[in-house]
Protein backbone atom coordinates (compact mmCIF):
# COMPACT_ATOMS: atom_id res chain seq x y z
CA UNK A 1 0.00 0.00 0.00
CA UNK A 2 2.61 2.15 1.06
CA UNK A 3 4.21 1.55 -2.50
CA UNK A 4 1.51 2.21 -3.98
CA UNK A 5 0.53 5.38 -2.43
CA UNK A 6 4.51 6.29 -3.55
CA UNK A 7 3.76 5.72 -7.06
CA UNK A 8 0.54 7.50 -7.36
CA UNK A 9 2.12 10.85 -5.77
CA UNK A 10 4.98 10.63 -8.00
CA UNK A 11 3.43 10.24 -11.31
CA UNK A 12 1.04 13.20 -10.21
CA UNK A 13 3.47 15.19 -9.97
CA UNK A 14 5.41 14.56 -12.95
CA UNK A 15 1.97 15.13 -14.73
CA UNK A 16 2.32 18.44 -13.78
CA UNK A 17 5.83 19.31 -14.80
CA UNK A 18 5.59 19.52 -19.01
CA UNK A 19 9.18 18.31 -19.25
CA UNK A 20 8.36 15.21 -16.99
CA UNK A 21 4.86 14.06 -18.04
CA UNK A 22 6.62 10.97 -20.16
CA UNK A 23 8.19 9.79 -16.96
CA UNK A 24 6.91 6.18 -15.83
CA UNK A 25 6.96 5.19 -12.17
CA UNK A 26 7.24 2.02 -10.40
CA UNK A 27 7.87 1.43 -6.37
CA UNK A 28 8.87 -2.01 -5.16
CA UNK A 29 9.75 -1.87 -1.20
CA UNK A 30 10.35 1.37 -1.24
CA UNK A 31 12.76 1.85 -4.38
CA UNK A 32 11.97 3.80 -6.89
CA UNK A 33 12.55 3.11 -10.63
CA UNK A 34 12.08 5.78 -12.92
CA UNK A 35 11.53 5.25 -16.91
CA UNK A 36 10.45 7.02 -19.85
CA UNK A 37 12.28 9.93 -21.39
CA UNK A 38 12.48 13.61 -20.68
CA UNK A 39 13.08 17.09 -22.61
CA UNK A 40 16.80 17.10 -21.15
CA UNK A 41 19.16 16.04 -18.63
CA UNK A 42 18.24 18.74 -15.77
CA UNK A 43 14.71 17.59 -16.31
CA UNK A 44 15.98 14.21 -15.47
CA UNK A 45 18.18 15.12 -12.51
CA UNK A 46 15.22 16.72 -11.30
CA UNK A 47 12.97 13.62 -11.42
CA UNK A 48 15.37 12.11 -9.63
CA UNK A 49 15.62 14.75 -6.81
CA UNK A 50 11.67 15.03 -6.56
CA UNK A 51 11.60 11.13 -6.25
CA UNK A 52 14.72 11.07 -3.15
CA UNK A 53 12.42 13.48 -1.17
CA UNK A 54 9.47 11.54 -1.15
CA UNK A 55 9.19 10.43 2.03
CA UNK A 56 9.61 6.98 2.59
CA UNK A 57 11.58 6.38 -0.30
CA UNK A 58 14.97 4.16 0.30
CA UNK A 59 16.53 4.29 -2.72
CA UNK A 60 15.90 5.92 -6.49
CA UNK A 61 17.01 4.11 -9.75
CA UNK A 62 16.83 6.75 -12.60
CA UNK A 63 16.35 5.20 -16.15
CA UNK A 64 15.61 7.89 -17.70
CA UNK A 65 16.89 8.63 -20.90
CA UNK A 66 17.11 12.21 -22.91
CA UNK A 67 14.41 12.82 -25.53
CA UNK A 68 15.64 12.89 -29.39
CA UNK A 69 12.59 13.40 -31.10
CA UNK A 70 12.93 16.71 -32.76
CA UNK A 71 8.78 17.15 -32.61
CA UNK A 72 8.87 16.58 -29.03
CA UNK A 73 11.68 19.61 -28.73
CA UNK A 74 9.67 22.18 -30.47
CA UNK A 75 6.10 21.73 -29.24
CA UNK A 76 7.16 23.01 -25.51
CA UNK A 77 8.97 26.19 -27.68
CA UNK A 78 5.63 26.79 -30.18
CA UNK A 79 3.44 26.82 -26.97
CA UNK A 80 5.56 29.39 -25.13
CA UNK A 81 5.47 31.49 -28.34
CA UNK A 82 2.10 31.30 -28.87
CA UNK A 83 1.40 31.94 -25.62
CA UNK A 84 3.48 34.73 -25.26
CA UNK A 85 1.89 36.19 -28.44
CA UNK A 86 -1.72 35.77 -27.14
CA UNK A 87 -0.69 37.88 -23.92
CA UNK A 88 0.67 40.26 -26.36
CA UNK A 89 -1.94 40.96 -28.11
CA UNK A 90 -4.05 41.34 -25.17
CA UNK A 91 -2.06 43.78 -23.74
CA UNK A 92 -2.04 45.55 -26.98
CA UNK A 93 -3.99 48.60 -25.89
CA UNK A 94 -1.82 49.13 -22.76
CA UNK A 95 1.19 49.03 -24.55
CA UNK A 96 -0.37 52.22 -27.32
CA UNK A 97 -1.25 53.95 -24.19
CA UNK A 98 2.72 54.20 -22.68
CA UNK A 99 3.91 54.76 -25.82
CA UNK A 100 1.76 57.96 -25.91
CA UNK A 101 2.32 58.91 -21.88
CA UNK A 102 6.09 58.61 -22.75
CA UNK A 103 5.76 60.80 -26.29
CA UNK A 104 3.97 63.53 -24.65
CA UNK A 105 6.52 63.95 -22.05
CA UNK A 106 9.07 63.89 -24.36
CA UNK A 107 7.67 66.78 -26.39
CA UNK A 108 6.72 68.02 -23.24
CA UNK A 109 10.32 68.23 -21.95
CA UNK A 110 11.68 69.91 -25.66
CA UNK A 111 8.77 72.77 -24.84
CA UNK A 112 10.28 73.56 -21.49
CA UNK A 113 13.72 74.14 -22.29
CA UNK A 114 12.99 75.75 -25.81
CA UNK A 115 11.45 78.32 -23.11
CA UNK A 116 14.11 80.92 -22.70
CA UNK A 117 12.97 83.76 -20.28
CA UNK A 118 12.90 81.47 -16.83
CA UNK A 119 16.70 80.12 -17.64
CA UNK A 120 17.49 83.23 -18.60
CA UNK A 121 16.39 85.04 -15.26
CA UNK A 122 17.50 81.99 -13.24
CA UNK A 123 21.33 82.73 -14.69
CA UNK A 124 23.15 84.71 -17.07
CA UNK A 125 25.90 82.24 -17.86
CA UNK A 126 24.99 80.38 -21.52
CA UNK A 127 26.32 76.62 -20.16
CA UNK A 128 25.10 76.78 -16.69
CA UNK A 129 21.75 77.12 -18.69
CA UNK A 130 22.24 74.36 -20.89
CA UNK A 131 23.01 72.08 -18.17
CA UNK A 132 19.44 72.98 -16.12
CA UNK A 133 17.59 72.59 -19.51
CA UNK A 134 19.39 69.18 -19.80
CA UNK A 135 18.50 67.80 -16.43
CA UNK A 136 15.31 69.30 -16.65
CA UNK A 137 14.74 67.37 -19.50
CA UNK A 138 15.98 64.03 -18.20
CA UNK A 139 13.72 64.28 -15.12
CA UNK A 140 10.72 65.33 -17.26
CA UNK A 141 11.47 62.48 -19.97
CA UNK A 142 12.27 59.62 -16.53
CA UNK A 143 8.98 60.49 -14.99
CA UNK A 144 6.85 59.90 -18.09
CA UNK A 145 8.99 56.88 -18.81
CA UNK A 146 7.98 55.59 -14.66
CA UNK A 147 4.34 56.69 -15.48
CA UNK A 148 4.42 54.26 -18.37
CA UNK A 149 5.93 51.23 -16.60
CA UNK A 150 3.24 51.67 -14.08
CA UNK A 151 0.81 51.06 -16.57
CA UNK A 152 2.38 47.80 -17.75
CA UNK A 153 2.85 47.02 -14.39
CA UNK A 154 6.93 47.41 -15.18
CA UNK A 155 7.99 49.21 -12.59
CA UNK A 156 10.35 46.99 -11.23
CA UNK A 157 12.01 46.78 -14.26
CA UNK A 158 12.99 50.78 -13.51
CA UNK A 159 15.34 49.72 -10.37
CA UNK A 160 17.31 47.20 -12.38
CA UNK A 161 17.51 49.85 -15.22
CA UNK A 162 18.73 52.71 -12.72
CA UNK A 163 21.45 49.67 -11.13
CA UNK A 164 22.55 48.85 -14.56
CA UNK A 165 22.99 52.60 -15.35
CA UNK A 166 24.82 53.82 -12.27
CA UNK A 167 27.33 50.95 -12.88
CA UNK A 168 28.01 52.11 -16.44
CA UNK A 169 28.07 55.20 -15.63
CA UNK A 170 30.51 54.36 -12.89
CA UNK A 171 32.78 52.29 -15.07
CA UNK A 172 32.30 55.31 -17.73
CA UNK A 173 33.71 57.49 -15.29
CA UNK A 174 36.88 55.63 -14.74
CA UNK A 175 37.27 55.04 -18.69
CA UNK A 176 36.66 58.96 -19.68
CA UNK A 177 37.76 60.58 -16.28
CA UNK A 178 39.58 63.51 -18.22
CA UNK A 179 36.99 64.12 -20.26
CA UNK A 180 34.56 64.42 -16.97
CA UNK A 181 36.94 66.35 -14.96
CA UNK A 182 37.73 68.84 -18.08
CA UNK A 183 33.76 69.40 -18.45
CA UNK A 184 33.72 69.96 -14.85
CA UNK A 185 36.09 72.23 -14.69
CA UNK A 186 34.19 74.22 -17.65
CA UNK A 187 31.33 74.49 -15.65
CA UNK A 188 32.83 76.02 -12.63
CA UNK A 189 34.72 78.20 -14.42
CA UNK A 190 32.10 79.48 -16.36
CA UNK A 191 30.54 80.21 -13.58
CA UNK A 192 33.40 81.90 -11.46
CA UNK A 193 34.86 83.78 -14.81
CA UNK A 194 38.40 84.06 -13.32
CA UNK A 195 39.20 86.35 -16.73
CA UNK A 196 37.24 87.32 -19.89
CA UNK A 197 38.11 87.73 -23.63
CA UNK A 198 41.38 89.97 -24.22
CA UNK A 199 42.68 89.25 -20.53
CA UNK A 200 46.51 88.55 -20.16
CA UNK A 201 47.00 85.93 -18.27
CA UNK A 202 49.34 83.21 -17.47
CA UNK A 203 48.78 79.98 -16.53
CA UNK A 204 51.11 76.99 -16.01
CA UNK A 205 53.87 79.28 -17.18
CA UNK A 206 52.14 80.22 -20.35
CA UNK A 207 51.30 83.77 -21.09
CA UNK A 208 48.78 85.18 -23.83
CA UNK A 209 45.47 86.76 -24.40
CA UNK A 210 42.26 84.76 -24.10
CA UNK A 211 40.85 83.67 -27.59
CA UNK A 212 37.76 82.11 -26.13
CA UNK A 213 36.83 79.21 -23.28
CA UNK A 214 35.36 76.02 -24.66
CA UNK A 215 34.11 72.70 -22.91
CA UNK A 216 37.26 71.27 -23.34
CA UNK A 217 40.26 73.80 -23.67
CA UNK A 218 40.50 77.70 -23.13
CA UNK A 219 42.78 78.91 -26.02
CA UNK A 220 45.20 81.58 -25.50
CA UNK A 221 47.23 83.56 -27.79
CA UNK A 222 50.77 84.46 -27.41
CA UNK A 223 52.85 88.02 -27.72
CA UNK A 224 54.33 86.14 -30.71
CA UNK A 225 50.67 85.28 -32.37
CA UNK A 226 51.19 82.11 -31.29
CA UNK A 227 47.83 79.64 -30.33
CA UNK A 228 48.22 77.93 -26.74
CA UNK A 229 45.67 75.41 -26.09
CA UNK A 230 45.16 74.54 -22.26
CA UNK A 231 42.98 72.07 -20.84
CA UNK A 232 40.44 73.31 -18.66
CA UNK A 233 41.20 71.02 -15.69
CA UNK A 234 44.42 72.12 -16.19
CA UNK A 235 43.42 76.08 -16.00
CA UNK A 236 41.13 75.09 -12.78
CA UNK A 237 43.93 73.32 -10.74
CA UNK A 238 46.65 75.83 -11.80
CA UNK A 239 47.82 78.82 -10.08
CA UNK A 240 46.56 81.78 -13.08
CA UNK A 241 48.11 84.92 -13.33
CA UNK A 242 45.65 87.84 -14.50
CA UNK A 243 47.26 90.74 -15.39
CA UNK A 244 44.22 92.34 -16.84
CA UNK A 245 41.69 92.45 -13.72
CA UNK A 246 43.08 95.58 -11.98
CA UNK A 247 43.56 98.06 -14.68
CA UNK A 248 46.85 99.68 -12.86
CA UNK A 249 49.88 98.00 -13.45
CA UNK A 250 53.62 98.39 -11.62
CA UNK A 251 56.44 98.28 -13.75
CA UNK A 252 60.00 98.66 -12.38
CA UNK A 253 63.88 98.56 -13.92
CA UNK A 254 67.43 98.96 -12.24
CA UNK A 255 70.69 101.38 -12.78
CA UNK A 256 73.75 100.89 -11.48
CA UNK A 257 75.46 104.25 -10.80
CA UNK A 258 79.06 104.68 -9.75
CA UNK A 259 79.96 104.05 -5.72
CA UNK A 260 81.23 108.00 -5.87
CA UNK A 261 77.83 109.54 -7.13
CA UNK A 262 75.29 111.04 -4.62
CA UNK A 263 72.17 109.00 -4.30
CA UNK A 264 69.89 110.91 -3.73
CA UNK A 265 70.70 113.23 -6.53
CA UNK A 266 70.28 110.04 -8.72
CA UNK A 267 66.76 109.11 -7.17
CA UNK A 268 65.33 112.63 -7.45
CA UNK A 269 67.24 112.94 -11.14
CA UNK A 270 65.78 109.62 -12.04
CA UNK A 271 61.94 110.27 -10.70
CA UNK A 272 61.70 113.84 -12.15
CA UNK A 273 62.34 111.82 -15.65
CA UNK A 274 59.65 109.30 -14.69
CA UNK A 275 57.26 111.80 -13.06
CA UNK A 276 58.05 114.14 -16.32
CA UNK A 277 56.18 110.97 -18.65
CA UNK A 278 52.74 110.92 -19.95
CA UNK A 279 51.12 107.74 -18.63
CA UNK A 280 53.10 107.45 -15.89
CA UNK A 281 50.33 107.83 -12.68
CA UNK A 282 51.04 110.18 -9.70
CA UNK A 283 48.37 107.49 -7.55
CA UNK A 284 50.36 105.20 -6.70
CA UNK A 285 53.09 107.17 -7.44
CA UNK A 286 56.66 106.73 -9.09
CA UNK A 287 59.47 105.63 -6.47
CA UNK A 288 63.08 104.80 -6.34
CA UNK A 289 64.92 102.30 -4.09
CA UNK A 290 68.93 101.46 -3.14
CA UNK A 291 68.79 98.06 -4.11
CA UNK A 292 72.18 96.98 -3.80
CA UNK A 293 76.10 97.92 -2.83
CA UNK A 294 78.39 96.56 -5.29
CA UNK A 295 82.05 96.49 -5.39
CA UNK A 296 82.62 99.22 -8.29
CA UNK A 297 78.74 100.21 -8.46
CA UNK A 298 75.18 100.77 -6.95
CA UNK A 299 72.43 99.43 -8.07
CA UNK A 300 69.08 101.47 -7.61
CA UNK A 301 65.74 100.35 -8.44
CA UNK A 302 62.54 102.89 -10.16
CA UNK A 303 59.34 102.06 -10.06
CA UNK A 304 56.05 103.71 -11.52
CA UNK A 305 52.90 102.20 -12.20
CA UNK A 306 50.30 102.74 -15.86
CA UNK A 307 46.82 102.57 -16.42
CA UNK A 308 46.62 99.65 -19.09
CA UNK A 309 43.62 100.62 -20.30
CA UNK A 310 45.44 104.04 -21.95
CA UNK A 311 49.04 102.86 -21.62
CA UNK A 312 51.33 99.80 -23.14
CA UNK A 313 53.37 98.52 -20.17
CA UNK A 314 56.05 97.49 -22.28
CA UNK A 315 56.60 100.81 -24.13
CA UNK A 316 56.23 102.54 -21.09
CA UNK A 317 58.88 100.57 -19.60
CA UNK A 318 60.75 101.13 -22.55
CA UNK A 319 60.46 104.94 -22.97
CA UNK A 320 61.19 105.22 -19.04
CA UNK A 321 64.51 103.33 -19.06
CA UNK A 322 65.52 105.82 -22.15
CA UNK A 323 64.92 108.72 -20.35
CA UNK A 324 65.94 108.25 -17.06
CA UNK A 325 69.08 107.05 -18.83
CA UNK A 326 69.65 110.64 -20.46
CA UNK A 327 68.98 112.22 -17.61
CA UNK A 328 71.48 110.43 -15.69
CA UNK A 329 74.14 111.34 -18.37
CA UNK A 330 72.82 114.82 -19.08
CA UNK A 331 73.28 115.36 -14.85
CA UNK A 332 76.49 113.66 -15.29
CA UNK A 333 76.10 110.53 -13.18
CA UNK A 334 78.30 107.90 -13.87
CA UNK A 335 77.12 104.62 -15.15
CA UNK A 336 80.00 102.60 -15.05
CA UNK A 337 80.72 98.97 -16.71
CA UNK A 338 81.52 96.56 -13.78
CA UNK A 339 85.14 97.15 -12.97
CA UNK A 340 87.77 95.47 -11.08
CA UNK A 341 90.67 97.49 -9.57
CA UNK A 342 93.52 96.47 -8.27
CA UNK A 343 95.87 98.99 -5.83
CA UNK A 344 99.38 98.32 -5.47
CA UNK A 345 100.95 99.01 -2.13
CA UNK A 346 104.53 99.30 -4.13
CA UNK A 347 106.39 102.69 -3.17
CA UNK A 348 105.41 104.52 -5.97
CA UNK A 349 102.19 102.79 -7.31
CA UNK A 350 99.67 105.32 -9.26
CA UNK A 351 96.84 105.36 -7.39
CA UNK A 352 93.45 105.96 -9.15
CA UNK A 353 92.04 109.37 -9.15
CA UNK A 354 88.44 110.27 -8.34
CA UNK A 355 86.52 111.75 -11.53
CA UNK A 356 86.11 115.09 -11.75
CA UNK A 357 83.05 116.28 -13.07
CA UNK A 358 82.28 119.54 -14.85
CA UNK A 359 80.41 121.23 -12.33
CA UNK A 360 79.85 121.26 -8.93
CA UNK A 361 75.82 120.65 -8.62
CA UNK A 362 73.16 119.63 -5.90
CA UNK A 363 70.67 117.50 -5.53
CA UNK A 364 67.70 119.86 -6.51
CA UNK A 365 69.49 121.08 -10.08
CA UNK A 366 67.42 118.16 -12.12
CA UNK A 367 65.29 121.03 -14.21
CA UNK A 368 68.02 121.24 -16.86
CA UNK A 369 68.65 118.10 -17.39
CA UNK A 370 65.29 116.74 -17.19
CA UNK A 371 65.06 119.61 -20.22
CA UNK A 372 67.76 117.68 -22.14
CA UNK A 373 66.14 114.06 -21.89
CA UNK A 374 62.65 114.72 -22.86
CA UNK A 375 63.02 116.30 -25.91
CA UNK A 376 61.39 113.21 -28.00
CA UNK A 377 58.95 110.90 -26.09
CA UNK A 378 57.87 107.92 -28.21
CA UNK A 379 54.45 105.94 -29.16
CA UNK A 380 53.37 104.43 -25.47
CA UNK A 381 49.92 104.03 -26.50
CA UNK A 382 48.38 100.72 -26.03
CA UNK A 383 49.65 97.81 -27.89
CA UNK A 384 46.53 96.45 -29.81
CA UNK A 385 47.90 94.18 -32.40
CA UNK A 386 46.66 90.63 -30.18
CA UNK A 387 43.66 91.95 -29.86
CA UNK A 388 42.95 92.69 -33.39
CA UNK A 389 44.23 89.53 -34.45
CA UNK A 390 41.87 87.52 -31.35
CA UNK A 391 38.73 89.55 -33.19
CA UNK A 392 39.87 88.83 -36.25
CA UNK A 393 39.69 85.04 -35.24
CA UNK A 394 36.59 85.39 -33.15
CA UNK A 395 35.39 86.03 -36.73
CA UNK A 396 36.81 84.07 -39.23
CA UNK A 397 36.62 81.19 -37.15
CA UNK A 398 33.55 81.11 -34.99
CA UNK A 399 33.54 78.20 -31.97
CA UNK A 400 31.14 78.23 -29.28
CA UNK A 401 32.61 80.40 -26.48
CA UNK A 402 31.24 80.03 -22.75
CA UNK A 403 32.63 83.32 -21.67
CA UNK A 404 30.14 84.53 -24.06
CA UNK A 405 27.04 85.86 -22.22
Amino acid sequence: AADEAIQEQLLTIYANIEALEHVKVSVRSSVVRLSGKALSAEARNQAGDLATRMSGVLFVDNHISETSEVADRISPTIERIVDFIVKFAVRIPLYAIALVVIVLFWQLARFLVRWEWPFERLTGNEMVRAIIKQIIRAAVFVGGLIIALDLLDATALVGAVVGTAGVMGLAIGFAFKDIVENYLASVILSVRRPFEPHDLVEVDKYRGKVVRMTTRDTVLMTAEGNHVRIPNAVVFKSVLFNFTRNPRRRFDFAVSVGTDEDLLEVQLVGLAALNALEGVLGDPGALARVEELGDSSVTVRFFAWVDQRQTDLGKMRSEAIRLVKLSLEAAEVDMPAPIYRIESLAPGALSAEPRQKSEERTPYQTAKHLAVAVQTVQDVTVDDDIDRQIDEEQRDFPEKDLLLK
